[in-house]
């Protein structure tokens, strides 16, 4: 069990971090901030929904890894000097930050101008106001029709995203040929093309022996070993197939009852495909590394504020 003591104390030491302050904020707002993170407020009503976001995750967690079962005292029970309520408060405060350093990021790249909950809010009933009525009227609706705020948040999230990436990579994120070159030599791997192979195929029908007299078997040409699996359908039929070599067979069971007899006629190694004709691809990934990158320097540099007072009085169960 003392093993994991450091589990528990490292995951409350990341989370709340060496910039929280456990102090009253000091700006003015129609509500008792909870926390205050780079001079933005943080209401109980938002700290609240981060806090149900965050919930199983804690669940989760303590049920599996640490041995305890869910129930009427899970929230408030003591678990190497830190309770799970502890733990949620705690995970919750480390969430928010990162949120608010993104969403100050997205302000800052002029993508959006009110980053309260209250302006969130709004534009999830704006949406789902717009997309009853585009439903009344016949119009297409892609996605739901009315959407929960947790889909809208991540919706409008990860279009935000795409956006904000697209313009720091003008700006503060700009990578050299000489670093994009670096990151295709350090996961080539990841811009191999797939193997190709040719397949003969032969089916067998349940309670036969040998397939009809007649039987033309099929022929499969060049076809990857994604597309094979989605063909044979079983995983453990296509670890079998893709264990042959070229010249061999071997017969696969069907869920019906039959079999179908492969022969594997071909196989082509995948081949590394050069810089220039993935280069696009290359500087996607080196962007999502460095976004990332950039957001975790942001929070570690944030000035985040905790009034505990406020968030006492916050329900984590």
């Amino acid at each position: 069990m003392s093993a994991k003591i450091p589990i528990i104390l490292l995951l409350l030491c990341w989370a709340a971090g060496s910039s929280v302050r456990s102090q009253a904020p000091e700006e003015r707002t129609n509500f008792d901030p909870v926390l205050i993170v780079n001079g933005h407020a943080v209401s109980p009503a938002e700290f609240q929904w981060f806090a149900q976001l965050e919930r199983t995750g804690v669940i989760q967690f303590v049920t599996s890894k640490l041995r305890v079962d869910y129930g009427p005292d899970f929230w408030t029970r003591e678990l190497y000097g830190a309770s799970p309520r502890a733990l949620l408060q705690q995970r919750t405060i480390a969430r928010v930050r990162r949120e608010k350093i993104e969403q100050t990021l997205f302000a800052e790249l002029g993508l959006i101008t009110d980053i309260s909950h209250t302006a969130f809010l709004n534009a999830l009933a704006a949406a789902n106001r717009e997309r009853r009525e585009a439903v009344r009227q016949g119009r297409v609706v892609y996605g739901p029709t009315n959407y929960t705020p947790e889909q809208f948040y991540n919706h409008r999230s990860a279009t935000w995203q795409i956006r904000a990436k697209e313009l720091l990579a003008q700006s503060r994120l700009v990578a050299t040929d000489a670093e994009l070159e670096a990151s295709f030599q350090r996961s080539g791997e990841r811009y191999r093309s797939p193997a190709l192979s040719t397949w003969e195929l032969v089916a067998i029908h349940a309670g036969q022996a040998a397939p009809p007299a007649g039987a033309a078997p099929q022929l499969v040409r060049d076809v990857t070993d994604e597309r094979l699996g989605e063909m044979i359908g079983r995983d453990e039929s296509l670890r079998t197939l893709l264990g042959l070599r070229a010249g061999e067979s071997a017969a696969v069971s069907e869920p019906d009852g039959g079999k179908v007899v492969a022969k594997c006629l071909a196989r082509t190694p995948g081949k590394l495909r050069p810089f220039a004709e993935v280069k696009a691809s290359v500087a996607a990934r080196w962007i999502d590394e460095h976004y990332e990158d950039l957001l975790t320097a942001l929070a570690a540099e944030a000035k985040v504020q905790v009034n505990q007072r406020a968030l006492d009085k916050i329900s984590m169960q």
